[in-house]
């Protein structure tokens, strides 16, 4: 798939989902990795994750982008590494 052909109603139904708030109490953790420069969409969802789930680990890098090479500009991701094994 060609992401810069994606249609847009693909998108929008891959946001359209119910938040479980009660999942906090069948998992021992949650974390979630996010970065400064993400797309609005999924700093949004974030939001939306945190708002549900206040006891969630929320790691905030800075400049990573959607975490993907062209937005790194590396392969290496030791923070990922680092917040796993924490």
């Amino acid at each position: 798939i060609n992401p810069d052909k994606i249609d847009q109603e693909l998108v929008t139904d891959f946001f359209d989902f119910a938040i479980d708030v009660d999942l906090p109490k069948r998992i021992e953790k949650i974390t979630i990795i996010t970065s400064d420069n993400d797309d609005a969409d999924i700093l949004k969802s974030v939001e939306l994750l945190k708002a549900a789930w206040p006891t969630c680990h929320v790691v905030s890098l800075s400049g990573m982008g959607h975490f993907t090479l062209s937005d790194m500009g590396t392969a290496e991701f030791p923070q990922l590494l680092d917040t796993i094994l924490a």
